[in-house]
């Protein structure tokens, strides 16, 4: 599902960059109206994408907040890149 996809790379960079995440976030719901309305999908297939989602992203941020201190300060060296930033609660 396209939709469970760019809701998931979409969620990750809101909770960090708010403005781009915004504009993210707008056009995956508007992607998510554009395939019901042509009829590539129906609205339970995309809401269940945007389910998925969420809570791919939630048990993703959980694992990653669950690792021991050590290995946790190991994988902010790569912070500069503010890619592990976006798991932070």
């Amino acid at each position: 599902n396209s939709v469970a996809a760019v809701v998931g790379l979409s969620i990750p960079v809101f909770k960090t960059y708010r403005k781009i995440g915004c504009l993210m976030l707008s056009s995956s719901l508007c992607l998510a109206f554009c395939r019901i309305y042509v009829g590539i999908h129906f609205p339970g297939d995309v809401l269940g994408g945007i389910i998925v989602s969420l809570v791919s992203f939630f048990l993703a941020t959980l694992l990653i907040n669950s690792l021991p201190k050590q290995l946790n300060l190991s994988l902010l060296i790569f912070d500069e890149w503010k890619w592990l930033k976006i798991f932070r609660l």
